[in-house]
């Protein structure tokens, strides 16, 4: 029989069971996080072009440095320039700083770019160049390169040092030959507004040695503003049939005492170096202050008490030399460290190559100073040095209150 069907009654009482609402779907992503006020440093995405120019140059004068050469890697230097925008002035900086003249091609077309693109002068600071063959040789299709006209063109150059032949053997000695600084070359400076901070003044290149000349020309406007002087090959009249004579260690000392900026002073292959000199430079130079010096094969140059000791505790050195290096002077030991300045940071001490008859001469008395530099940061002594006083543990007494 079939089934009546549903009534109102029927439908009240038997309901329909409800579904539930649906869920939304979980999402895989987190949600967004609250954006912060401010840029998040991000270093996968740092740019060059950020990077200050000082910074950059810095950068690439290290990665350009080339070992026992003052000049850059011009291949990985010319290969920077294409790379990008950003780094292509502070590689063109740093190309032309310390420009390689250590070849005839290489200096010829210097010159030819110093001609032709006035931009690139102001950019030259350095100038290293060896006379042989560079200033003493006429090459083809160049001619000869000129000095003069290079530094008139490079008036923003800081450092010169024109240095003798570095040919070796007997080939240098058949090919070289006398170079002397030309007459016109001080008068370009000054005419091209040159002011340096560092030149060396050699003795070989000098004629006679002409202390006057040294004075008028450090009196020029050029050479007014010099922060470090070097002098290599200065020989003194006090030998031979001239003993007593000392008017070059004082005419040198009058040279040091016109520099009113002058900071560090470098001697070489000097007899001029001695007390003397140094008695004349304290009395001429009250004001100035030396922060560092070097002396280099000097024989004159002593460790008795009116010697290098009076220098350093002068007030030329007292209270400013920061660092000092002494390299095969036969004639001074390491008694000058008895009196070395509270200020040094820095010392270097390469003994002589001539065998000393006592293997303990080179020691001071007492052996170790009363108190070495607080500051002193790097102490440095030449390995045949150690090796020809380990054997008696000298160094090891000098060293042991350090």
């Amino acid at each position: 029989m079939p089934k009546a069907p549903p009534t109102r009654r029927n439908l009240t009482t038997h309901k329909l069971p409800r579904k539930s609402p649906r869920k939304p779907p979980a999402s895989s992503k987190p949600p967004p996080r609250p954006k912060k006020k401010g840029t998040i440093y991000n270093p996968n995405r740092h740019s060059l072009a950020s990077l200050p120019y000082h910074i950059l140059t810095t950068i690439l004068r290290y990665a350009a440095s080339t070992p026992n050469s003052p000049f850059p890697d011009t291949a990985l230097l010319l290969k920077t320039l294409t790379l990008c925008r950003t780094l292509y002035e502070p590689t063109l900086a740093v190309l032309y700083h310390t420009p390689p003249t250590n070849t005839l091609p290489y200096a010829h077309r210097l010159l030819y770019a110093l001609r032709e693109r006035a931009h690139v002068r102001p950019l030259v600071k350095v100038l290293i160049v060896d006379t042989e063959p560079l200033l003493v040789t006429r090459a083809a299709p160049w001619g000869a390169w000129d000095i003069c006209e290079f530094l008139s063109l490079a008036s923003s150059v800081r450092e010169v040092d024109i240095r003798p032949s570095r040919i070796s053997g007997a080939r240098a000695f058949t090919i070289e030959r006398n170079w002397q600084y030309p007459s016109e070359l001080w008068n370009v400076l000054d005419e091209a507004g040159v002011l340096l901070h560092e030149w060396t003044w050699r003795g070989k290149f000098m004629e006679g040695v002409c202390l006057d000349e040294l004075k008028r020309v450090h009196s020029l406007r050029p050479f007014s503003g010099l922060r470090r002087v070097g002098l290599v090959g200065i020989e003194s009249n006090d030998e031979g049939a001239t003993v007593g004579d000392l008017s070059r260690e004082e005419g040198c000392a009058e040279v040091l005492a016109l520099l009113g900026a002058l900071r560090e002073v470098v001697f070489e292959d000097c007899s001029v170096v001695n007390k003397h000199l140094f008695s004349e430079f304290i009395t001429r130079a009250p004001r100035t202050r030396l922060t560092k010096l070097s002396f280099t094969s000097c024989p004159r140059l002593t460790s008795s008490g009116d010697n290098l000791p009076a220098l350093l505790q002068s007030p030329l050195c007292n209270t400013t030399l920061t660092s000092l290096t002494i390299t095969n002077s036969p004639s001074c030991n390491l008694s000058f460290t008895l009196t070395l300045p509270s200020t040094l940071q820095t010392l270097s001490y390469t003994a002589s190559l001539t065998p000393s008859p006592s293997p303990l001469s080179i020691l001071p008395s007492p052996p170790a100073p009363a108190q070495w530099p607080q500051d002193l940061a790097s102490l440095t002594l030449n390995p045949n040095a150690q090796r020809r006083y380990t054997a008696c543990d000298a160094i090891t007494i000098v060293l042991s209150d350090v």
